[in-house]
């Protein structure tokens, strides 16, 4: 069990952003070449090749979680902070 959630916390990423001049926290979440956005109690799958976003719910976000838990690596691809940029705005990772 430490070893899958040592897995998953290596994926997650804390993000710190300024919406209508507050502070607020989302979560990003890389697991198997997939990634989500946990925004306002919202889930939003975001795709790198298209660079959109399409609404997720949490049965797929543990399903991506399962099968990240045989990798022994995680890759994160550039394009996924761009992504997030163009739809928080600025933001700083809080590890």
């Amino acid at each position: 069990q430490r070893k899958d959630l040592v897995n998953l916390e290596r994926g997650r990423m804390r993000l710190k952003y300024s919406k209508d001049g507050h502070e607020q926290v989302a979560e990003l979440l890389n697991c198997e070449g997939v990634s989500f956005l946990f925004v306002d109690k919202n889930v939003r799958k975001i795709s790198a090749e298209t660079g959109k976003f399409e609404n997720s719910n949490i049965d797929e976000v543990n399903s991506a979680i399962e099968k990240q838990k045989s990798q022994k690596k995680l890759e994160i691809s550039p394009k996924i902070f761009e992504i997030v940029k163009k739809e928080l705005g600025s933001f700083e990772l809080i590890l």
